[in-house]
């Protein structure tokens, strides 16, 4: 029980997180901002960590308020939060639309991530949040895909 609390808190906000640029991507709001001064590696950046505070938060109110997780397992919960913006990372990477994410959501959410841990690993995360920026940069790019 104590993983269901520990990975489910941030694996929502990873998934909403990934929805909501996926959005900004569909609404065209990335084309601004990639022209704008922040450009895309900070709007990412500002996505991740927004991503990365709420699952913290959320695990801080979840954990205790659930009753499941002993206090000796404050380790294991800080290195929970990390599954948030990997969540988001892993949709980014794999999906160009609101569809596509929320499917690539469901599948990633059910695998729980065991293959993806790695792809934190270099530089604090700053690789695959630079990945994440590229495949959106290349996704404005391209414009809208119609269906």
């Amino acid at each position: 029980m104590i993983l269901a609390v520990a990975v489910h808190v941030p694996v929502s906000f990873g998934m909403t997180g990934a929805l909501i640029v996926l959005d900004d991507l569909e609404s065209g709001t990335l084309a601004v901002v990639r022209t704008s001064p922040l450009g895309m590696p900070r709007y990412v950046a500002y996505r991740l960590t927004a991503v990365t505070v709420l699952s913290a938060a959320g695990l801080a109110v979840a954990a205790p308020l659930s009753g499941l997780v002993p206090a000796s397992a404050t380790g294991a919960l800080l290195l929970a939060v990390l599954l948030g913006p990997l969540m988001t990372v892993a949709t980014l990477a794999v999906a160009s639309s609101r569809v596509q994410g929320a499917t690539a959501d469901k599948i990633l959410a059910a695998a729980r991530l065991p293959a993806g841990s790695g792809m934190v690993a270099h530089r604090g995360g700053r690789v695959a949040a630079r990945a994440a920026a590229d495949v959106l940069d290349r996704a404005v790019v391209a414009g809208p895909r119609s269906s």
